[in-house]
């Protein structure tokens, strides 16, 4: 079925250069790692425009993990002054992969049904005494069936790409009525899924800083980028 998350190990600094937004996927997560002269703030507005955001990481809180929960984008920023406006502000966009299941079809089998999405797919491996047929009638009723998979024909893979349920059965003998049908409720996203892997199956590397004793910037202080050295 679907990849296990993923975990991204990002040093929290004030980058050299911008961090370039990253793909996710749903239920990835990300780790900010920091020095105790920045902070972790969620800004809705996708930029450094404060307005709405929330708290997720104080200057002690590091390290701070965040779950990828709710598909879209979502922002990252640091609130020292002067931190965002160079560069310490990453977007992260997150999406769900297709997930292929893998089903033994055979009578001996109990077969549960289950919500997928628009994306996903399903691949029946059986033997060729079994068949495969899509039931309208959402039940054993072959009114309308429509092969799918002769008994020669596995493994074979349908895509879900309509929403709305979707049954499969056996009509050899009665396998249908032993049990050999499943039925899938295909959901659709509000953001569309993607076909290729997220480039995060590795820790992002990201230049750490150096472990040098500063203060941090009163909040009146402007921070210039040159003043910034002791935290790159």
């Amino acid at each position: 079925e679907g990849d296990a998350p993923k975990n991204i190990d990002l040093a929290w600094v004030v980058p050299e250069t911008p961090f370039e937004k990253m793909v996710v996927n749903l239920g990835d997560t990300v780790t900010f790692t920091y020095q105790p002269f920045h902070n972790v703030y969620i800004h809705p507005s996708g930029s450094c425009d404060r307005t709405d955001s929330i708290a997720f990481g104080d200057e002690q809180a590091s390290p701070a993990t965040y779950t990828f929960d709710t598909l879209g984008e979502i922002t990252f920023a640091c609130q020292i002054t002067g931190h965002c406006d160079n560069g310490q502000i990453i977007t992260f966009e997150v999406v769900r992969q297709p997930v292929n299941y893998d089903l033994e079809w055979i009578t001996s089998n109990t077969f549960e049904n289950r919500d997928v999405y628009i994306g996903d797919s399903v691949t029946f491996n059986y033997q060729p005494f079994h068949n495969v047929y899509i039931h309208p009638s959402v039940s054993c009723d072959e009114t309308d069936s429509t092969l799918f998979g002769s008994e020669e024909a596995a493994p074979i893979t349908y895509v879900f790409d309509t929403a709305g349920p979707v049954t499969f059965a056996c009509q050899v003998a009665n396998h249908c009525d032993a049990g050999q049908i499943v039925t899938f409720n295909v959901l659709a996203d509000d953001v569309p899924v993607v076909d290729d892997e997220p480039e995060t199956d590795a820790p992002v590397s990201v230049p750490t800083e150096s472990p040098v004793a500063i203060e941090a910037p009163t909040p009146d202080a402007v921070v210039a980028p040159p003043e910034l050295d002791c935290s790159l």
